[in-house]
């Protein structure tokens, strides 16, 4: 299984089953499994789930479990190029570098080659955008039921849905949070679909608004935080020259483990821009053909859960006779434009007492998201310790860092939001609950806030540069692919632009893998022409884009860290 290995954990299932074998199912208080000729055949035997051991003390369901300090600890190192963040800032507005335009070569000035340009310093600003009055719903986001808003006072610990272990079982929440419906229960109908940013009417109008209002605006690119975000990601490994997380503050086996995303998170992604007016461009990410999984169709149902009473769920999501036909679902967005971007964000949910708004999130278990075709075979799996390589929610959370953590962060700032509620569960079993913050998630992907903030701005300008490039390069071009090629080795970011002629044409990084992507990179692969990868050279252009970081005047070839006593 390690050949497909989505997430960067080769082995990890051989190894589950394997420390189940030896006994762990039982000892640990995983539920009690009967495994033969893995993995051509699974069987299991599951026992009723009893809830977290009780590994600390006291009563956690009502002040949470902390499983890992509250935010990394900076360790001293010996190493002569630490110097003071406030000394670099200073140092940095003296420096002068060459400037470039979009694939020209450039010439030697300043500190360093002509071929560079510098993103601007000066951050760009989130700017609420409102929608006009006329068109305003006097609808809020909704609040979480079920006591949940007692998690929310405490971030950065889990709050465990049942307690007390192998003693029975104490249920901290209601108990209507125990079971979760299957998808063949629930009434889709009554469950809004997603709406594109291309194909939503609010964004079009305030788009062409703000382009009314600022002429000087060179382009406008318009977006929701599902597909923005996937391209701030390919964007960000450039910025920060494919820097490592931070695994400080978990236990000893996470920092011996990998301290790098998870290979999905480098994978290529391609997006279409489509020309909406001169100046105006809508973009989302091009995925095809995307066949629904079990984790997609739970992650709409199980917010509903958290955010309706059990009758008020009942008469409105399930079906059957309590079902009753209800006022279609208004839903809650936020509208921000930053820079050359207005981008759409969803609110899943606020906070009462301080009116923050946070994203909902129900996180998969480690084996059913490795083997989510085969989800049923691992329901058996529990979260049943707080920490631990298996069964934990220290487990879930280091997977998550590597996985999806700074897809949440980019989204959480897109909205403006100040953190995600996450949901623990197997499909059938809710475990627990976590607030995460900004802040704390600022921590362990980019050391502190202040370089989330530089990470952030940095990214999104650096992004609008190329699109700017890429819509140039076509200018007549009603619509345009661009596929994203993380190049890790190299710290550098192939991408590759296609005028789309027919609608379908169909550029992804799929059908670009193998022999036809290595023609696009060399032009020539193995005899393989142009007609023979279906590919028109006149319509395809390649860039590579790089970033050189510089500190005190001089180019750092390595990542930066940046530590809480506020040296890089």
């Amino acid at each position: 299984r390690e050949g497909n290995d989505k997430e960067g954990l080769g082995g990890m299932r051989k190894s589950l089953v394997v420390e189940q074998l030896k006994g762990i199912a039982t000892s640990d208080g995983f539920a009690s499994s009967v495994i033969a000729d893995f993995p051509r055949k699974v069987r299991k035997v599951v026992k009723p789930y009893r809830g977290l051991e009780n590994d600390i003390h006291g009563d956690f369901g009502h002040t949470g479990v902390v499983y890992r300090e509250p935010g990394p600890v900076a360790r001293e190192v010996n190493c002569p190029d630490w110097c003071r963040l406030e000394d670099s800032l200073k140092q940095a507005r003296n420096e002068v570098v060459g400037e470039r335009k979009w694939g020209a070569q450039g010439q030697q000035h300043g500190t360093v080659p002509g071929k560079w340009r510098r993103v601007p310093r000066e951050m760009w600003a989130l700017r609420p955008v409102h929608v006009p009055e006329e068109d305003q719903m006097s609808v809020q986001a909704p609040t979480l039921a079920h006591g949940l808003d007692r998690v929310l006072r405490f971030p950065g610990r889990v709050f465990p849905l049942v307690g007390g272990g192998s003693r029975g079982g104490k249920v901290y929440f209601d108990r209507f949070l125990m079971r979760i419906p299957n998808p063949d229960e629930i009434q889709w109908d009554a469950i809004p679909p997603f709406v594109s940013a291309a194909q939503d009417p609010m964004l079009d109008n305030l788009s062409r608004t703000i382009y009314q209002n600022e002429e000087s605006t060179p382009n406008l690119y318009i977006s929701s935080t599902s597909s923005s975000t996937s391209a701030l990601t390919m964007i960000y490994h450039v910025v920060s020259r494919y820097r490592e997380l931070s695994m400080e503050g978990l236990s000893p086996w996470c920092v011996g483990e990998s301290s790098s995303f998870t290979r999905q998170v480098y994978r290529p992604i391609s997006l279409l821009v489509r020309r909406k007016s001169e100046k105006r461009f809508v973009f989302e990410v091009d995925k095809g053909p995307v066949a629904s999984t079990i984790l997609m169709e739970l992650g709409h149902s199980m917010e509903r859960m958290l955010t309706f009473s059990p009758k008020q769920f009942r008469e409105r999501y399930l079906r059957g006779p309590q079902w009753r036909p209800s006022s279609p679902e208004n839903q809650v967005f936020n509208y921000t434009q930053i820079g050359q971007f207005l981008l759409r964000a969803q609110i899943d949910c606020r906070d009462p007492e301080t009116g923050d708004y946070f994203d909902l999130k129900t996180r998969g278990v480690a084996p059913i998201r490795w083997d989510v075709d085969n989800y049923e075979n691992h329901l058996g799996y529990h979260i049943t310790k707080s920490k631990g390589k298996l069964g934990s929610f220290e487990r879930e959370f280091y997977d998550m860092l590597r996985s999806s953590l700074i897809k949440y962060n980019f989204q959480v700032r897109i909205g403006r939001m100040a953190g995600v509620f996450i949901t623990f569960h197997n499909t059938r079993l809710i475990f627990g609950f976590e607030y995460l913050t900004k802040a704390e998630m600022d921590r362990y992907l980019f050391g502190n806030s202040d370089f989330g903030d530089f990470a952030f701005d940095k990214s999104l300008k650096l992004l609008a540069e190329v699109f700017n490039g890429a819509t140039a390069t076509f200018p007549e071009a009603e619509a345009i692919k661009i596929l994203f090629v993380p190049e890790k080795s190299r710290k550098s970011l192939d991408v590759i632009v296609e005028k789309v002629v027919s609608t379908n044409d169909n550029l992804d990084w799929k059908a670009l893998s193998g022999e036809k992507y290595d023609c696009i990179r060399t032009e020539a692969f193995s005899g393989l022409s142009w007609e023979e990868a279906g590919i028109n050279p006149a319509n395809l252009t390649r860039y590579t884009v790089k970033s050189q970081l510089i500190v005190n005047g001089k180019a750092v070839d390595s990542a930066v860290r940046a530590l809480a006593n506020g040296k890089v």
